[in-house]
């Protein structure tokens, strides 16, 4: 059957109708025996030049719409399970052409549909298949396709396959769906409910789009991280992902608590805080905010005082702890007084105030403590 389709369709090239049946025969052929057979088949479909055949009609009939859908149902049944059918694709260069067809198809929800479970299939798990999808330009197409058509449930639900497929793994595929975009559009599909979709899978859409978020969370990126604080989005139904950014924020926490930063501390909270950091985490942190706070006070009232770049001399540790007195007496030192005796620094020296009589007779008694005379005849 496969040599008989390939070969229609290498004699009647031009003929767009054609090309569209006979790629929709192989698609189904493949896909009738997807478990039981199909690498027997997938083989045959190679053997006989089938893939080649596929692309050269794509390339050719770039504006037949039929086309391109069947021609993205093939490449993706073939490129379904077994590495045979994926490198045969990634070899003809199918991943170009399914990239080409989503581009010049926008608006055609079954052909960003075909096009996105060609490149999830062919994501998944080879590593070098999943570079070739990036390097054709596969992680953007997709997220066009999300974007596109936000309330398709079949669209967003192969599109988070395919995101989650490359994120799997290679740290190369994992940035470029961060450079794409690709975190905001992952975050508002995890919005999104309902059955799973009619060509199946074994996840909804929001538990993909979970999974691929958690890939991209994996060693403390922080970027997952703060699109979801920014957009207020639960994930406490997804274990792996809320663990993952509880990882990432507690590592932020700690990084900026041995900073003086306040700006940056009070943010690693908020982040902390959206996805539910314990408790003591959180208060030994906002602790360390008003501990850097008081520090900065204390220290505009030394420069307020001409101390700023004074160090405090050894005089004036502790002699049981050691540790320096902090702060700064803006007052005059006072004799100590049994109730301020724990408030107040010890002075070995403090000035005395003499007064003068009018006479000129010297005495240490204040004005008011003297004692007045009567005048008598």
């Amino acid at each position: 059957m496969a040599a008989a389709a390939v070969a229609a369709m290498r004699l009647h090239a031009p003929n767009a109708v054609v090309q569209q049946r006979r790629c929709g025969e192989l698609a189904k052929y493949l896909n009738k025996y997807l478990t039981v057979g199909g690498a027997a088949r997938k083989q045959e479909v190679v053997d006989a030049g089938g893939v080649a055949a596929v692309v050269a009609a794509m390339g050719l009939h770039t504006a037949e719409v039929k086309v391109q859908l069947n021609g993205c149902s093939a490449l993706a049944n073939l490129a379904y399970g077994d590495a045979v059918g994926k490198q045969a694709t990634v070899d003809a260069r199918g991943v170009a052409a399914v990239v080409a067809a989503m581009g010049l198809h926008t608006a055609e929800a079954k052909v960003q549909l075909n096009g996105c479970v060609a490149l999830a299939n062919l994501a998944s798990p080879a590593p070098g298949s999943k570079q070739a999808v990036v390097d054709a330009g596969g992680v953007a197409a997709v997220l066009a396709a999300m974007r596109q058509h936000p309330a398709d449930a079949e669209v967003q639900h192969s599109g988070c396959a395919a995101l989650q497929n490359l994120t799997d793994g290679v740290t190369a595929c994992k940035q470029a769906v961060v450079d794409a975009g690709g975190v905001a559009v992952l975050v508002a599909a995890m919005g999104q409910g309902g059955p799973l979709p009619t060509w199946g899978g074994p996840l909804p859409t929001a538990g993909l789009a979970a999974r691929a978020l958690a890939n991209l969370a994996a060693n403390t990126n922080p970027t997952v991280l703060e699109e979801v604080a920014r957009t207020r989005t639960d994930c406490a139904s997804w274990d792996g992902l809320r663990e993952k950014l509880r990882e990432c924020a507690s590592a932020q926490l700690r990084a900026a608590e041995e900073g003086t930063a306040v700006a940056a501390l009070e943010h690693a909270i908020t982040l902390a805080a959206a996805v539910q950091v314990g408790a003591a985490a959180l208060e030994h942190a906002r602790g360390r905010v008003r501990e850097i706070n008081d520090d900065t006070k204390r220290q505009e009232r030394r420069e307020s005082l001409g101390l700023g770049s004074l160090v405090p001399p050894n005089e004036f540790s502790c002699p049981i702890t050691m540790d320096k007195m902090r702060g700064v007496c803006s007052r005059r030192p006072r004799r100590p007084h049994h109730s301020r005796a724990s408030h107040t620094v010890p002075c070995s020296f403090v000035p005395q105030t003499r007064w003068w009589r009018p006479t000129g007779t010297r005495t240490s008694a204040p004005p008011s403590s003297r004692c007045s005379t009567t005048a008598t005849a």
